[in-house]
């Protein structure tokens, strides 16, 4: 008797789940669409912080153009090391390119690569 009580109970709960999901099927599908969009701008840097590793020869000078930019959020660098990590506002920032440009710059690389499996 338990049985089938929580057989039905079952079938109803799945049924109504179901209904709803049929009746709210465009907000569900809006929902996915914009998480997968969410997702594949933060894997390619297009939105939040994006770091940089930044090849240069005067620390000192790097340092003192990041405290001026607003768009720069930080600047370290490790001991006997040329290579500091920049990290900026957003992969679309303006600063990235007029930090590149600067003589004491080298190579610059997005430190994080987007693994885009499917």
């Amino acid at each position: 008797m338990l049985r089938y009580m929580l057989t039905a109970i079952g079938c109803f709960v799945l049924g109504i789940t179901g209904a709803a999901g049929y009746h709210y099927r465009d907000t569900i599908n809006t929902l996915v669409y914009e998480s997968s969009q969410l997702q594949q701008d933060l894997l390619t840097g297009e939105l939040g912080p994006v770091t940089y590793l930044v090849f240069n020869d005067n620390f000192n000078k790097l340092e003192q153009y990041a405290e001026l930019d607003q768009e720069i959020l930080g600047v370290e660098q490790a001991l006997n090391s040329n290579v500091a990590k920049v990290a900026f506002v957003s992969g679309a920032s303006s600063s990235i390119a007029k930090l590149a440009d600067l003589p004491f710059v080298g190579e610059m690389i997005n430190r994080d690569v987007p693994m885009i499996c499917h």
